[in-house]
């Protein structure tokens, strides 16, 4: 275990504990708004979680089709294409490579990153996608990208700035950079209408200062900023799991988490009574983030934020021209 302080403020200060969850402490910095484990696992402990599947979330969660998967693809698809609509696309963190395969299909040359393994497989042998197992750093040996994506992914990065660097690198002149994640700024009254902050999959929760100073000091222009209130989606998630869900014990031991593995031939047959209800479960989960999000007050409650950024070099300030989707 390792103790760490604000990535950004780069103070000695040890920051007060917002919440507790399984053992683990997720401190918020005073200043600038930060969320963060401390003391937090080893990177070796983060990278044995995910290649033996013991994420919060298993293998098989992610690649079970779902139309709610496709349907967040096709929504995240239709902004990035005012940006760019074709050449290289790589997403960090591909899950069950849902997202490839409907940008494949709108004329965009598709890699995947992808640290679950059985997740790997699941997508070069099912959607016959390319995909690798590892650092970014090393990926497709050395091929420069036209647009870099992941979704809800950067609060998994054991070291945010190291990791943008790089998608720095591994971008071309011009590149974008277009990601969703959720934010840590929001008041502590609306603490209760989370039901799990994923502790320790999750290591940051950033704020909309920290997003637009990670960008600026790795390299990017911020093109365009947009946020979603995430309250409707929590009240109703929370709800639901109050009445089918029995409560989890914690702990710090990684190794102890098992994950549920489907059957290939269980998963293709026709629809079960229970996946029509989580199909209409995940519709109404989109819906209230998207739709009913969009329409509600946003500032410091829970949301969940859309950025699309530019690759600059040179001595250009990437903080400056900001519009709105």
């Amino acid at each position: 275990m390792e103790k760490i302080n604000c990535l950004f403020c780069k103070t000695d200060q040890e920051d007060p504990i917002l919440v507790q969850e399984n053992g683990f402490s997720g401190r918020k910095c005073a200043r600038c708004g930060l969320v963060y484990i401390s003391p937090r696992p080893s990177l070796d402990d983060i990278k044995n979680m995910y290649s033996h599947d013991q994420a919060q979330i298993p293998s098989d969660t992610h690649t079970a089709q779902s139309f709610s998967k496709r349907m967040l693809a096709r929504h995240h698809l239709a902004i990035l294409r005012r940006y760019i609509s074709s050449g290289k696309l790589l997403e960090i963190g591909a899950g069950g490579g849902y997202f490839l395969d409907e940008a494949r299909k709108t004329g965009f040359e598709v890699f995947g990153l992808e640290w679950n393994t059985r997740q790997v497989e699941f997508i070069r042998n099912s959607l016959a996608i390319a995909c690798e197992s590892g650092m970014l750093n090393d990926a497709f040996e050395g091929t420069l990208f036209d647009t870099i994506y992941h979704c809800d992914v950067l609060s998994h990065f054991y070291d945010p700035f190291a990791e943008f660097l790089t998608i720095h690198k591994r971008l071309k002149t011009g590149g974008i950079l277009f990601f969703e994640t959720g934010n840590g700024d929001f008041q502590e009254k609306y603490l209760p209408a989370f039901s799990s902050f994923q502790y320790p999959d999750h290591l940051f929760f950033f704020s909309e200062r920290n997003l637009r100073d990670l960008l600026a000091q790795t390299g990017f222009e911020l093109l365009a900023f947009r946020r979603w209130s995430l309250l409707p989606q929590l009240v109703a998630k929370k709800a639901f799991f109050r009445l089918t869900k029995k409560p989890k014990k914690g702990g710090q031991d990684l190794s102890t988490r098992k994950a549920t593995v489907i059957p290939a031939e269980q998963s293709a047959r026709k629809p079960s009574p229970g996946k029509i209800i989580q199909t209409a479960l995940d519709l109404l989960s989109f819906l209230l983030r998207y739709y009913v999000g969009a329409m509600l007050p946003k500032e410091k409650r829970p949301c969940t934020f859309i950025l699309v950024a530019r690759k600059v070099t040179g001595t250009s300030s990437p903080a400056k021209n900001d519009r709105r989707l």
